[in-house]
């Protein structure tokens, strides 16, 4: 089958750094009764940005009667305008699960992902400066994302679910997406969370060296070789190179460093660092309330009413 099905579709669009690793390789594909078709199959539309009016580019399954699971983080970053109709097209009676995070300790993860997966050597505070103009930037506008899914699928289909659920009870933040994929007697809670972030000062530090390192003696005199010899292969191996050295660098070299320095400071950005960004982030999460059944501020999340108390305590102090 390659085109629209007829059968119920949940869609998993991220976001970004919010459990989506742990959600494609530990919780989906254990789901009974539910046909998970992994990531990949979704590169096209998130990736290279091709269209298929046709319908789908793969089969969705052996069985349109069972549920159909789809998951790609990249569905809610980017053109999401577009990505949403199409998958409208392609699956009108689909429901979209999206996983929000609070934003200081999403920029905090992106700062310390971006060092050890991309090769960069900014400082926290720089990076803080230039971040709303890069192409992570709406990620901390989570309205922005949820209005448009809202506009093309209805807000009855959309489920939206704050990471921190994850933390403090991971039993309830897996039932609440297994009993709205209508699964929920037949999913077990994960043993392990993929891609755990180290954010300890000392594991930065083993980054940078790693990286310009790696860097240095190896990536650098090879990509020189490949760009002159097979330059049709260079961005395939770059590719794959770097994503092998990135998965050293997160899995194994992060957590040995922090193994080693336990007590070294833990990195994390304050409100003070954003405090150019509060007032829209403060606006985005009261829009965000509407699509979320849960208490935001009780997880931290920075709210007009939360911002204007503190500025009126700061007001009274002095």
């Amino acid at each position: 089958m390659s085109g629209s099905s007829a059968a119920t579709v949940i869609i998993h669009i991220g976001r970004h750094k919010c459990a989506s690793t742990s959600l494609q390789q530990e919780f989906f594909p254990q789901l009974t009764r539910r046909f998970y078709r992994g990531k990949e199959m979704l590169t096209n539309i998130t990736h290279k940005g091709n269209l298929f009016p046709e319908g789908p580019p793969f089969d969705l399954g052996p069985d349109e009667n069972n549920p159909i699971i789809l998951s790609r983080e990249g569905l809610s970053l980017g053109q999401v305008e577009s990505k949403s109709r199409q998958l409208k097209d392609w699956f009108p009676n689909a429901r979209i699960v999206c996983v929000v995070r609070e934003q200081r300790d999403l920029l905090t993860t992106l700062y310390v992902w971006r060092y050890a997966c991309d090769f960069m050597f900014k400082s926290l505070r720089r990076y803080l400066r230039s971040v709303v103009r890069s192409k992570y930037g709406p990620l901390l506008f989570n309205h922005l994302v949820l209005e448009q899914y809202e506009s093309v699928f209805g807000k009855e289909n959309i489920l939206v679910i704050p990471y921190e659920l994850l933390r403090e009870d991971a039993e309830e933040f897996y039932r609440t997406i297994a009993d709205f994929s209508g699964s929920a007697a037949d999913y077990v809670i994960p043993t392990t969370r993929w891609h755990r972030t180290c954010k300890r000062r000392a594991s930065l530090r083993a980054y940078t060296a790693y990286n310009i390192f790696v860097g240095i003696f190896f990536l650098l005199p090879t990509a020189v070789l490949l760009h002159e010899l097979m330059p049709d292969r260079y961005r395939r191996w770059r590719w794959r190179a770097c994503k092998k050295l990135h998965r050293f660098s997160r899995r194994r070299l992060g957590p040995a460093i922090e193994r080693l320095f336990p007590i070294s400071e833990t990195l994390a950005v304050t409100s003070a660092d954003i405090a150019h960004l509060l007032p829209d982030i403060a606006r985005s999460n009261d829009l965000l309330a509407k699509y979320c059944h849960y208490d935001l501020e009780s997880f931290g999340y920075i709210t007009t009413r939360d911002l204007r108390q503190h500025l009126e305590n700061k007001a009274g102090n002095t």
